[in-house]
């Protein structure tokens, strides 16, 4: 494990194998172990995996993340371990994986597992759970869609 400097946040980063690069991010409230099945296959096909738990996940500092601090996060190991053959993404991860694409992480593949299409499903999951009322979701999509665009 090796830990990366990403503004106020130890990233912890794990790495296996040599080769070309593969990416793997897990999903919200996740940690890299999580996709630790991913790592032996690939491994074995010629490809050196970085795994990194997200800003406050796992071994990785803090407690609170965002969409844009692990992309952030994605953007720092990339300078310091890509260009990525690929980039797999679970869950939330899929998300930041299309936005940090989106923002220029050097990447020729992406692969996103069971990821929602859209944040408008998170956050209707979200106000669900806290039972927000219909105008406060829509404030909350109209925020979210001019922050991350």
């Amino acid at each position: 494990m090796e830990l990366l400097r990403v503004r106020e946040h130890e990233v912890a980063t794990y790495l296996w194998g040599e080769g070309h690069n593969v990416l793997l991010l897990h999903g919200w409230n996740g940690r890299a172990a999580q996709l630790g099945a991913f790592v032996e296959p690939l491994v074995e096909s010629g490809c050196r995996v970085i795994g990194f738990d997200a800003p406050g996940h796992g071994r990785s500092s803090g407690t609170q993340s965002s969409l844009t601090e692990i992309t952030r996060a994605m953007q720092t190991i990339g300078t310091a371990h890509g260009p990525f053959r690929a980039v797999v993404g679970h869950s939330f991860g899929g998300i930041c994986t299309a936005v940090a694409l989106q923002e220029g992480l050097a990447a020729e593949r992406a692969v996103r597992v069971a990821s929602p299409a859209t944040l408008e499903w998170l956050t209707q999951q979200f106000a669900q759970r806290l039972r927000l009322p219909t105008p406060v979701v829509r404030q909350l999509n109209r925020r979210s869609a001019k922050r991350i665009g």
